[in-house]
């Protein structure tokens, strides 16, 4: 039997790669044989997701879920699933949505307060939520260890933005010569 650690790290190259069929064949093995793991199922129904076979992703993030309800990977996946329209709402779906509004919430309250080192934990992937934090640290003359680590982590995960948004690269060009 196949490690596992070494079939997930080789499930999200092939992921990364976008060669999804790859990275589903690479985990099978590890599926047909009863391994019970929370991202070898979220690995799964993501490669599956992008196949567009969404009700099989819907069972694998929900085996996930069943493993590990906190870690917010599943949840997010769902998320897109119910997201993109490609399952039918049901209950599943309202507490999904319900939890995702409750982690951005959480996330602004971070923010807001000042708790950089929770924040930099889960950033999340609002957009609005990186242009504040963008906005309010960026352009300060000093910064402190957790604000340094939270602004490198908010410029990598909107790196593709920077050419489309003079503001936001101006502010990390700022930030890199400090």
């Amino acid at each position: 039997m196949p490690d596992l650690k070494a079939v997930l790290k080789t499930a999200k190259k092939l992921l990364g790669e976008g060669q999804n069929e790859d990275a589903l064949d690479a985990i099978q093995e590890l599926l047909d044989n009863g391994i019970e793991d929370y991202m070898l199922f979220c690995f799964a129904a993501l490669a599956c997701a992008n196949l567009d076979d969404a009700t099989r992703a819907k069972h694998l993030y929900e085996k996930a879920l069943k493993l590990d309800s906190k870690t917010p990977v599943a949840w997010q996946g769902l998320y897109k699933l119910y997201s993109s329209e490609k399952l039918a709402l049901d209950d599943r779906s309202i507490e999904t949505k319900k939890r995702r509004t409750i982690e951005d919430c959480r996330r602004r309250s971070y923010f807001e307060l000042g708790y950089y080192d929770q924040l930099q934990k889960d950033l999340g992937t609002d957009a609005v939520l990186f242009g504040n934090i963008i906005g309010r640290l960026a352009a300060k003359e000093v910064f402190s260890p957790t604000e340094t680590l939270l602004c490198n982590s908010v410029f990598n995960e909107v790196k593709d933005s920077l050419g489309t948004n003079p503001g936001w690269n101006l502010l990390y060009c700022q930030f890199l010569y400090k």
